[in-house]
C-alpha cells in the first residue's frame, strides 16, 4: 500500500487598492516565501501609481509569476478578493489570502504550511489505525517539487518533521513540455544549462550551478554536502534495463537518512518502482 502526497501548488491572492508606497515590498516577501508558487493582485480601481508600479515591476521581472487584475470600479475589498479566488479557482490546489499592506507578515504562510503538514500526518495516523496498520507497513511516496523555486531543499525537510525521516529524496527535475531534462545529475533547458539562463538569474530565486549535487549544498546553505550526495547516471539505468538490474536495486534499497539522489530524467520512475521513493517533475 501506497500513499502518495502529492505536490502542492500554492498561489497567494491579495486585494491592493493605493498601495503604490508598499506593494514592491509587498511582492518581494511573497515571493520570498519558498512555498509559494504564484502571486495574484487584484487592483480595486486604486487613484495613485499602485497598477502602474505593478506593471513596471512585472515588465522589470518577466520570468515572475505574479499575475495582475483590475476591476473596473471600485467594488470593496471583499469582492476583489472573490474576483482574485474565481481567478484561481481550478488552476491551483491551495490559495492563502492576505492583505497587500503587509499589515500580516507574508512570511507567516511557511508556518500555515507546516502546519498543513502536520495535519496531514495526523489524518494519515487515524485512516492507518481505522485500518489497523502501522506506518512502518506502508510505503510514503512524496512527489514535490520545485527545483528552480528551490522547493526541493525545503519541502523534504519539511515532510520529515511529519512523517519522520525518508530513506532517500530523488531529485530529477524534468518537464519534458518546456524543455526541461537532467542528464547525469545536470539540470538543462533545451539542452543548455539551466543556470545560465534567466530562471537563475531572479533575484529572489537565483542559483549559480546546473549540477544538482552542488545545487543541492547551494539551496541548502552547506546542510547537504555535494560530495554526500548519489548519483545515478543514465549509464546504470540503460544496464538496469538488462543484466544490472539487481545491481541497482541493491544500491537504492541501501540508502538511508534521507540520502539525496540526482540522475536522469529516468530515475525518479525507477526508484518509485523499486523502494517506493518518488521525486516527480516540477514545474
Amino acid at each position: 500500500m501506497s500513499f502518495t502526497n502529492g505536490a502542492v501548488d500554492l498561489w497567494v491572492v491579495a486585494a491592493c487598492f493605493n498601495e503604490e508606497s508598499v506593494i514592491l515590498r509587498f511582492i518581494e516577501r511573497v515571493l520570498a516565501v519558498e512555498e509559494v508558487d504564484r502571486l495574484v493582485l487584484i487592483d480595486d480601481r486604486s487613484s495613485d501609481g499602485t497598477v502602474q508600479t505593478i506593471r513596471q515591476w512585472q515588465q522589470s521581472h518577466p520570468e515572475a509569476l505574479v499575475t495582475l487584475l483590475e476591476l473596473t470600479r471600485n467594488f470593496g475589498k471583499e469582492a476583489a478578493m472573490l474576483a482574485g479566488l474565481d481567478h484561481a479557482n481550478g488552476r491551483c490546489d491551495a490559495v492563502v489570502v492576505i492583505d497587500s499592506d503587509l499589515q500580516h507578515p507574508p512570511e507567516r504562510i511557511s508556518l500555515m504550511v507546516s502546519a498543513w503538514h502536520r495535519e496531514i500526518s495526523a489524518q494519515l495516523d487515524q485512516a492507518l489505525a481505522a485500518e489497523g496498520l502501522a506506518r512502518a507497513e506502508v510505503h510514503l511516496v512524496s512527489r514535490g517539487d520545485s527545483t528552480l523555486r528551490g522547493h526541493g531543499v525545503l519541502e523534504p525537510d519539511t515532510l520529515q518533521e511529519a512523517f519522520g525521516l525518508f530513506d532517500a529524496t530523488f531529485h530529477v527535475p524534468a518537464f519534458l513540455e518546456g524543455g526541461r531534462t537532467t542528464v547525469n545529475g545536470v539540470h538543462l533547458l533545451h539542452g543548455q544549462p539551466v543556470h545560465t539562463t534567466p530562471f537563475a538569474q531572479d533575484r529572489l530565486f537565483r542559483f549559480g550551478t546546473s549540477d544538482l549535487a552542488a545545487w543541492l549544498e547551494e539551496k541548502s546553505s552547506g546542510a547537504i554536502r555535494r560530495t554526500d550526495v548519489q548519483r545515478i547516471s543514465g549509464r546504470e539505468l540503460d544496464a538496469a534495463c538488462g543484466a544490472g538490474l539487481p545491481r541497482l536495486v541493491d544500491r537504492l534499497r541501501k540508502l538511508r537518512g534521507q540520502r539525496a539522489c540526482g540522475g536522469g530524467c529516468r530515475a525518479a520512475r525507477a526508484a518509485e518502482r523499486i523502494c517506493g521513493c518518488g521525486a516527480g517533475p516540477p514545474r
